[in-house]
């Protein structure tokens, strides 16, 4: 019989693996310039026009997987990491904010 606790975190694990696949594909997709959409969840990604951003991305998203997937971290590791790489997406597409930010680094620099 299989307990609560292992099907929660095989039903999880299963529900991020196919999220995962579908971002890696758009991503390589990316990478190789060709042209494509991320999935519904992840349309925030569009605004990361560097490769490597992206690529940092899925190292942080593979490992916080990897981890919470090996029962070493909490399932809720994986949604702060998409948390925050949203956030960080929202604050590049304001342009508002960018323009606080430049002007933060600029005060820092002096």
């Amino acid at each position: 019989m299989v307990n609560r606790n292992t099907w929660t975190n095989a039903t999880q694990a299963q529900e991020w693996l196919t999220k995962t696949a579908s971002v890696m594909l758009y991503i390589l997709m990316r990478a190789r310039e060709q042209a494509a959409e991320p999935p519904t969840d992840f349309t925030w990604l569009k605004v990361f026009d560097n490769i490597e951003d992206l690529r940092e991305f899925t190292e942080e998203l593979g490992t916080a997987l990897q981890n919470a997937s090996a029962g070493v971290r909490p399932w809720s590791d994986v949604d702060a990491v998409v948390m925050e790489w949203h956030r960080s997406a929202v604050a590049v597409a304001d342009e508002q904010l960018q323009a606080r930010f430049e002007q933060a680094r600029g005060d820092i620099s002096k």
